[in-house]
């Protein structure tokens, strides 16, 4: 059976990671970091996203999109 993805978990993930990238930068933080911070296993992790890299374009697109949205 295919695992369900609930948005509340993605959302959990993504803004502990915005906390670690901030306060630790994104070199020193793991995904065992990000996963405790959302309550969640590292493997439950990678049912959301493929890699660390994936949840900073994650944490980091809608960021520029605003700045990218205020040139035009």
């Amino acid at each position: 059976m295919a695992q369900v993805k609930k948005e509340a978990v993605r959302n959990a993930i993504t803004d502990g990671a915005f906390d670690l990238f901030s306060s630790k930068g994104y070199s020193d933080t793991t995904l065992a970091d990000i996963g405790s911070s959302a309550g969640i296993t590292v493997s439950n992790i990678y049912t959301y996203f493929d890699s660390k890299m994936d949840i900073l374009f994650a944490v980091y697109e809608p960021w520029l999109g605003a700045r990218l949205n205020q040139l035009v």
